[in-house]
């Protein structure tokens, strides 16, 4: 049964209302995905400092190095993983837990022994249904400026489990941009530190003619390094991770988008339709009405 001029004028009525929320949750995953990819280009720069700071002390302390020594197989691991709060973001999340639980089984762990974060509501849902529930749940910082609060959070976590638990092993499980479009599921592995890595950085060629000197002691400046290592690491997951969930979403919006317009066509040319035969019979009565009068005589 055909729908009336009413109706269909209502659900186009709706349909334009929400293609209108849909171009401005687009409008703002656009301009939210260059915040946080700023805050993730920015983080390269102070971790390239925190590199030159792990320079300078290797240079003067060579057995720095024998710190970094890889863990064992079954050492204690520490994961985080960094989701969502909200939908409309494809399968960023799934991607992310399906990641965290085929290193569990590659590495042959039992999910109970995992001592575990997460970020993100929808995430730490998927981790509790297919593993074990996190330890805690961060929330999502609505913006890069709440990124900083989020990762200082984090780490007083960590620092708990290094210190209670014994953990040598810290993995971060995390999306982000995919070089071809998209996005992609990856694992960073912070700790140990890696030897190669810090035997790069021992090499490395001091960047100015003034070479550094270490003041303070350099056992105390390597733990603060690392710490901000660790930092830095965190808060590039996070960056990365909400670029991601950004860009996923716009990816979302802009298919959501197109449904839209094709479902808007398609009523207003049936609004069209039904307007015009609604004119047309108006039309046909009155022509019938008037051939009728001039049969029976009464047209003059």
């Amino acid at each position: 049964m055909a729908e009336s001029t009413e109706a269909l004028a209502r659900r186009i009525s709706g349909a334009e209302d929400l293609h209108s929320v849909v171009k401005t949750m687009k409008a703002m995953a656009a301009v939210n995905i260059r915040h946080f990819q700023d805050a993730a280009e920015s983080m390269e720069r102070y971790r390239h400092t925190v590199e030159l700071g792990f320079t300078a002390v290797l240079r003067s302390r060579p057995d720095l190095l024998s710190r970094s020594r890889p863990a064992l197989p079954d050492a204690p691991l520490g994961a985080v993983l960094f989701g969502s709060d909200q939908g409309m973001c494809g399968q960023l999340n799934e991607e992310v837990g399906r990641l965290y639980l085929r290193t569990l089984r590659d590495e042959n762990r039992d999910p109970h022994k995992v001592s575990l974060l997460a970020m993100g509501e929808r995430l730490a849902g998927f981790a509790e249904e297919a593993a074990t529930a996190p330890e805690k749940m961060f929330h999502v910082p609505g913006g890069a400026d709440g990124i900083g609060r989020l990762v200082r959070s984090m780490l007083v976590s960590v620092e708990e489990w290094t210190r209670q638990r014994g953990i040598e092993r810290l993995a971060l499980f995390y999306s982000r941009e995919a070089e071809r479009g998209g996005t992609e599921a990856v694992v960073d592995e912070l700790l140990p530190l890696d030897r190669e890595w810090m035997r790069r950085l021992a090499r490395r060629e001091w960047p100015t003619r003034s070479l550094p000197v270490v003041t303070m002691d350099t056992g105390e400046l390597y733990s603060r390094l690392v710490r901000q290592y660790l930092f830095s690491g965190f808060f590039r997951a996070v960056a990365q991770s909400l670029a991601a969930e950004n860009a996923a979403r716009l990816a979302s919006m802009q298919g959501a988008e197109s449904s839209i317009r094709d479902k808007l066509r398609e009523l207003r040319q049936s609004y069209q339709q039904q307007r015009q035969n609604a004119i047309t019979e108006e039309i046909i009565d009155i022509v019938s009405g008037f051939e009728a009068l001039e049969e029976s005589g009464e047209a003059k």
